[in-house]
């Protein structure tokens, strides 16, 4: 997924919290926006530690959720600046299905053009 960019500035993590729309997936919520033209797409995951407790299942979660991401090769998730992160506190040992997670925001971004 070379077109992608990290979140740069404050401002882009603003833009896409502000303006963005919600999906809730599960344990997960995600806060979308289209992205600028002219620039790559940002990727965030936030997961704190009062959401997420052990720094093993934070970076677990964030490497399954990117691993799904480069598997799906949607060209739909280069259109948009996504922020993925933990509205409440998540069990000892998150249960998320990537696959099945990134198959429904396709279907939400595929209904959004």
């Amino acid at each position: 997924m070379s077109e992608l960019r990290p979140l740069s500035a404050k401002e882009d993590f603003e833009r896409v919290f502000r303006y963005g729309k919600a999906l809730f997936l599960g344990d997960l919520s995600l806060k979308y926006a289209k992205t600028l033209p002219g620039q790559k797409a940002i990727r965030r995951f936030s997961f704190g530690k009062s959401k997420v407790f052990l720094a093993s299942d934070r970076n677990r979660l964030r490497r399954t959720l990117i691993g799904a991401l480069e598997r799906s090769q949607n060209p739909l998730f280069t259109q948009y600046d996504m922020i993925f992160y933990a509205p409440k506190k998540l069990s000892k040992k998150p249960k998320i299905d990537p696959e099945a997670l990134i198959l429904a925001l396709g279907d939400v971004l595929a209904r959004q053009k």
